[in-house]
């Protein structure tokens, strides 16, 4: 039944942010990565995407965005994206951080894998 339409190409927006200068090993550092988890998942949701991915590395932190995904599903989605990572880039900001942003939109085979 329904993984006829969950395994399937779509077209979606992702947007890749990266944060550096945050030492998460610290009790500060984890604070602030708390705040920015709360900016980026405030710039996210109003435009109906949603986090998919937080991952810490010796690069910093990553968050992986998504739009497009259902069913949270627009014909607008790469607009929302860019809208997302200017609301993004403005809680980052305010917390005094400097971050990387790349959208990009393109077809992705999304579903059950493995």
């Amino acid at each position: 039944g329904t993984l006829q339409y969950v395994n399937e190409m779509r077209t979606i927006s992702v947007i890749f942010v990266q944060v550096i200068g945050v030492d998460v090993s610290t009790d500060t550092g984890a604070e602030k990565a708390q705040q920015l988890m709360d900016a980026i998942q405030r710039g996210c949701y109003p435009h109906e995407g949603f986090v998919n991915k937080f991952l810490v590395d010796d690069k910093g932190l990553l968050f992986l965005c998504i739009f497009g995904q259902p069913p949270l599903v627009h014909t607008d989605d790469a607009t929302r994206a860019v809208l997302a990572t200017f609301d993004m880039l403005s809680g980052v900001m305010a917390l005094g951080l400097e971050a990387r942003f790349g959208v990009a939109t393109g077809r992705c085979f999304c579903g059950v894998v493995g």
